[in-house]
């Protein structure tokens, strides 16, 4: 059984959480105006379809969505889990 690790994005995620606190519509055009990010990229991120990604999309991303790396980007595993790491603790814990 071959073994594989991934970084999934959670933009959909924070889009959603965005447009709630804002009371409006979030769309990959509103994010392009805002940071300069292609509403291509935007969509290879959010369809976790992209395999590299630049530290400055990340970066006008977090600032945007208000929010860090972290929250943005998680690491999920071969068997679906996602590790987290908090900033209390160190240690990592599971989620399903």
């Amino acid at each position: 059984m071959k073994v594989w690790n991934m970084i999934q994005f959670r933009l959909k995620e924070l889009i959603v959480r965005k447009e709630r606190l804002e009371r409006r519509r979030i769309t990959y055009a509103v994010i392009n105006e805002h940071t300069g990010i292609s509403p291509s990229t935007l969509a290879r991120m959010a369809n976790n379809a992209t395999e590299m990604v630049g530290l400055s999309v990340i970066d006008r991303l977090c600032d945007f969505l208000a929010c860090a790396p972290g929250e943005l980007m998680v690491h999920v595993d071969s068997h679906g889990t996602h590790a987290i790491r908090t900033a209390e603790s160190e240690r990592p814990a599971t989620r399903r």
